[in-house]
């Protein structure tokens, strides 16, 4: 059995797997090590295990099992062209490891709505060539109301239309049919130089989109832990 953690800016995702299956996951937004230790004990078959982070180290977490710890250095299943390596997000690595596994020898593009908006886009040659970085829809929220005085804290909810008559369905359409237009453009544009680009929706915050993109897609909410796993088995094939 293996144990899979992922850390994100807002949440820990845990996983075991068994062979090529979850037989059980959380997410949880803290007691981290509690989480993991609740898991070790449960699982007493686990034999190996890999950690992702994109926030500051948990020394505690680190020390509970000797992790493979997912960086910059670590052997992953597809080649890496992104010219900063040390600086590409392990969240992101992940996602496309999964997305390689789902859909091998295609050209396949990533989109994580989790704290940020990453588009991820793999080759079909198997190689990671990059993507981009926007706020996401929390953070989208919390600007307008950080950065003002009047305008109100939302949650996400689809107004009726992009015409809204009311503040409150103001901000829901510049934030959500806002960011429905950025990837509508973005799949255009990377569809320019993929034409058979498959899309994956993945990230907490993927069921808003789901319906309303108008070309086919793919959804998945644990395509980073599935990726992680993909690359916990690389790393033990080579060894």
């Amino acid at each position: 059995m293996q144990l899979v953690a992922d850390i994100g800016n807002t949440h820990l995702k845990l996983a075991v797997f068994e062979g090529d299956t979850i037989v059980e996951s959380i997410v949880v937004s803290a007691n981290y090590a509690g989480c993991v230790k609740d898991f070790l004990h449960k699982h007493p078959a686990i034999k190996s295990g890999i950690l992702s982070s994109v926030a500051a180290e948990n020394h505690e977490l680190v020390s509970l099992f000797p992790w493979l710890i997912l960086s910059s250095s670590t052997s992953l299943p597809f080649a890496n062209a992104y010219d900063t390596p040390h600086t590409l997000g392990m969240d992101r690595v992940a996602a496309v490891a999964g997305a390689m596994l789902l859909f091998p020898k295609q050209d396949i593009l990533v989109i994580d709505l989790g704290t940020c908006i990453k588009y991820n886009v793999l080759d079909a040659a198997g190689v990671f060539v990059g993507g981009a970085i926007s706020p996401g829809i929390t953070m989208r929220f919390k600007a307008m109301n950080t950065f003002t005085d009047r305008l109100p804290q939302q949650e996400p909810a689809w107004p009726a239309t992009e015409l809204a008559t009311t503040t409150a369905d103001s901000l829901q359409a510049g934030v959500l049919f806002g960011a429905l237009q950025e990837m509508q453009g973005m799949i255009h544009s990377y569809s320019i130089n993929y034409p058979n680009l498959k899309v994956i929706l993945t990230g907490g915050d993927a069921y808003l989109f789901e319906d309303k993109l108008k070309m086919s897609i793919f959804v998945h909410p644990q395509l980073n832990l599935i990726g992680l796993h993909s690359i916990l088995n690389h790393h033990a094939a080579q060894r």
